[in-house]
């Protein structure tokens, strides 16, 4: 099948943050550690094995904020080959909510699929900057879904569309700012419900044009 366009990469990063800087506006019940600058507000290096990066705002607010923080999370997948650009390093963006001790992680993937410790890495990094070690709950891998990927439609040689998933997730997140105020177990079973919600969606159509076609709309308005 034909994918929309233009791609998430097609579109210049300054522009991408614009979009992201929209949700903003929804609710001041959560703090936004976005950096004006980079769509991504902290970079973990695990396979380039550079040291982490992290927006100065964002720094702050995992050590300091007494309201849940939303920030947009970087790391490595790996070298992939596709057809048409030949040999790419590929790095992945997630929509991330920080609540308590916990990081809410709005990925797609289990993480042992690049590399066995990749939790525990992410853990650790993203636990640097807060005041006391945070526990990484990656959702995708609910009970329920068995850690379905999401981009599972896309096809081989299509690169993956997380940019325009984490919008999709930060969208949600503003859309319910009753969350800053949700237990664990209540928040759980809510991110729950809207992961099958959303892989039902791609299960009927078999094919990406759900999150490609929440991107165009977002291009459009």
């Amino acid at each position: 099948m034909e994918h929309l366009r233009p791609h998430p990469t097609q579109v210049s990063e300054r522009e991408n943050i614009q979009y992201k800087f929209q949700f903003k506006r929804k609710t001041d019940k959560y703090l936004f550690a976005f950096d004006p600058h980079n769509y991504c507000d902290i970079e973990i290096f695990n396979i380039q094995k550079r040291k982490t990066q992290v927006y100065s705002g964002l720094r702050t607010a995992l050590k300091y904020s007494e309201i849940p923080v939303i920030f947009f999370l970087c790391y490595d997948v790996g070298y992939r080959e596709y057809e048409e650009m030949g040999r790419v390093f590929v790095r992945h963006v997630v929509c991330c909510l920080k609540k308590d001790n916990y990081i809410y992680f709005f990925d797609m993937r289990n993480l042992s699929d690049i590399s066995k410790s990749m939790k525990e890495t992410l853990e650790k990094e993203i636990s640097t900057f807060c005041s006391v070690p945070c526990k990484l709950v990656n959702l995708s891998c609910s009970r329920a879904l068995q850690c379905r990927y999401l981009q599972r439609f896309k096809g081989d040689d299509e690169m993956g569309w997380c940019i325009a998933w984490g919008m999709y997730f930060l969208d949600y997140l503003t859309d319910h700012p009753e969350f800053a105020d949700t237990e664990d177990h209540e928040l759980r079973k809510a991110f729950n419900d809207f992961y099958v919600f959303t892989d039902e969606k791609l299960s009927t159509n078999k094919s990406n044009r759900f999150i490609e076609k929440y991107y165009m709309h977002l291009l459009l308005n």
